[in-house]
């Protein structure tokens, strides 16, 4: 049997230096290196750096270590008093990791309120900031997923303590069965390991099926991806890894080369994933998450068992382990910090393209490249309609039906009652005229809504059920995205999607305009969704792209008649022409996108007049 130079077994060493009574945790200097190169690929993606766009995979290094460690923990207490004084285990947790999250989450509600943060972010942001503090921020975002408003709302300042509470609630599972398993093994007189062992190997196949059965495109990403059942497996790896080392005597020593093998494949396979896999590969679900997994606890196992290994030497240098050692709290600051000191507060902003102003444009004839529009069953005979011959009753309300998206949701949420006025609401959250699926948002993938499929018999039933006067269509925002279509990812200026586009406009007015109702098309504003981590717009934000869609809703008004004109919204939020937050002193948008209450109060004079001005 191989000894160290003290003639202890080389197992024995590792759970001395990993552990001594009343927690005394000996620090690996190594190990302490993976903790900085892993919360260093998690700033370097945050930071927009672009050879990181996989680095958030190092959460699952941070998964795997504390894995490892606490079972090793629990079972070096274990064999050395024979129980777990567990109230002192989770005082101890407590005592080293939550003052430092409540010093960060005093400080995001304190700060956040002075940024300008717009109401409907602070409302969320006290629910954040109870969540993570509960330590079921990750819960709260799988949640909060499935309302539309996660996909176009500010990002929460806390969100990043999703994977804080996944290993608080591992903390409090965890050596709960570990005890129990513990007790039973020795009632019955098994082996314990081989027990906990059994266990962690079972729990990683369950979640890897977990997230295969749950992963079946972007739009579910979210549950996979914060769940704790699915995440576990990084978790339960670290723990196997643990039992498996707390019974091997002498492996190290005597399987360095392939230890060795096993730690140059892993660090191979981390590259490979930090530096190349987005959020919404489908291929990480389960498999990428588990393999970057494995591959962790592969160098893992190699700087603990030979501590004088290539692999250790490299992680042991000076700055990897300083980042290590204060990696905690690195993490909890960086991503507020990375929210508040965005290219609008550091002046940057400004320096970005802002684009052509908002304005009339000339209305340019299709060139006969692009293949013509296709014509529905609602469409009234020609391109150019002639006038429609209705006229509102005086003395009675307006009749109107708006269709749209959430821009238009917040107008008629927050718009007060309208004397003169009947407004029908057939918007839909998050569903645009343009149907192709996947599309990109906010830098991940997305999957087009069934409900949003359903448009243009929501429009139909509604024509025909309210007989309006005026129909007014509030599309824009999903227009200006990058699609996939016929294979290849497209968006407006592209002449094929250009064309369906304007089917999609087309048909959309031949319905609104079947039973003689007038339509207007509301021109889409410049939107600041958010910036991406590289300081400049996301694609749909660009502002060239809102002003293609706004020449296509003047075409389309030119070349239908007087039956359809422009309700130029985009101009009222955007009197300069460019992206603004406020007008006349009045906060406007919440987000980038959508309108605050006191906008749509703002607003809502003009939008009466319109209104009523068109009906008469």
């Amino acid at each position: 049997m191989s000894r160290d130079a003290a003639g202890r077994d080389p197992a024995m060493a590792v759970r001395d230096r990993v552990s001594r009574p009343g927690d005394g945790t000996v620090r690996i200097r190594a190990l302490d290196g993976l903790r900085g190169l892993a919360v260093a690929a998690v700033l370097a993606h945050h930071g927009g750096i672009p050879w990181a766009r996989g680095g958030f995979l190092g959460v699952d290094a941070f998964f795997v270590l504390s894995g490892y460690l606490i079972t090793t923990l629990l079972l070096g207490e274990w064999t050395r008093t024979g129980g777990v004084r567990l109230a002192a285990f989770w005082a101890r947790r407590g005592r080293r990791l939550l003052p430092a999250l409540l010093l960060m989450l005093l400080a995001v509600c304190l700060v956040g309120p002075h940024l300008q943060m717009p109401s409907t972010d602070l409302g969320a942001l006290r629910g954040d900031v109870l969540a993570a503090l509960m330590y079921v921020a990750n819960w709260r975002m799988i949640f909060r997923g499935t309302d539309y408003f996660t996909q176009t709302a500010t990002p929460s300042l806390v969100q990043h303590t999703w994977s804080l509470g996944i290993e608080e609630q591992f903390y409090i599972i965890w050596p709960l069965l570990v005890i129990a398993v513990m007790r039973v093994s020795r009632a019955r007189r098994c082996r314990t390991p081989a027990m906990l062992l059994l266990i962690s190997v079972s729990g990683v196949a369950a979640s890897s099926v977990l997230c295969w059965a749950l992963f079946t495109g972007p739009a579910d990403v979210g549950r996979v991806y914060f769940g704790s059942d699915t995440r576990a497996l990084a978790l339960l790896i670290g723990c196997a890894v643990a039992v498996v080392l707390a019974r091997s005597t002498g492996y190290g020593l005597r399987h360095r080369s392939l230890l060795a093998g096993a730690a140059a494949s892993g660090a191979i396979i981390l590259v490979c994933l930090w530096s190349h896999f987005d959020g919404t590969e489908a291929l990480l679900y389960p498999g990428g998450l588990l393999a970057g997994s494995l591959a962790t606890a592969a160098v893992l196992v190699h700087v603990v068992t030979v501590t004088g290994s290539i692999t250790a030497r490299i992680l042991s240098l000076g700055p990897l382990v300083l980042l290590g050692r204060t990696s905690y709290g690195v993490y909890l600051w960086h991503w507020p910090l990375f929210v508040w000191l965005d290219a609008e507060r550091t002046g940057t902003l400004s320096a970005l393209p802002s684009g052509p102003r908002l304005g009339p444009s000339t209305v340019a004839v299709p060139d006969g490249t692009a293949t013509a529009p296709p014509r529905d069953d609602h469409s009234t005979g020609p391109v150019t309609s002639r006038p429609t011959g209705r006229h509102h009753r005086p003395g009675t309300p307006v009749s109107t039906v708006v269709m749209g998206d959430s821009i238009a949701w917040t107008l008629l949420h927050y718009l007060p009652p309208t004397p003169g006025v009947a407004v029908h609401d057939v918007t839909r959250q998050g569903c645009g005229l343009a149907l192709g699926s996947p599309y990109r948002y906010f830098g991940t993938l997305h999957s087009v809504s069934r409900r949003c499929e359903r448009w243009p018999a929501d429009l139909r039933q509604a024509v025909d059920h309210y007989d309006p006067d005026i129909v007014v269509l509030f599309f824009g925002r999903w227009e200006t995205m990058d699609r996939e279509q016929d294979g290849r990812w497209r968006h407006i200026g592209d002449k094929v999607f250009d064309a369906y586009l304007r089917a999609q406009l087309d048909r959309a007015v031949g319905t609104a305009a079947a039973h003689g109702a007038l339509v207007r098309l509301a021109t889409e504003p410049y939107n600041r969704r958010g910036e991406r981590p590289d300081g400049g717009v996301w694609p749909e934000d660009r502002p060239e792209r809102v002003d293609r869609w706004n020449r296509m809703l003047r075409q389309v008004a030119a070349q239908r008649g007087p039956g359809v004109r422009i309700l130029d919204l985009g101009r009222r939020l955007c009197p300069d022409g460019v992206f603004t937050w406020q007008v006349d002193g009045i906060r406007v948008r919440s987000d980038g996108v959508h309108l605050t209450p006191e906008g749509v109060r703002w607003l809502q004079p003009w939008l009466t007049s319109q209104l009523r001005n068109a009906a008469r």
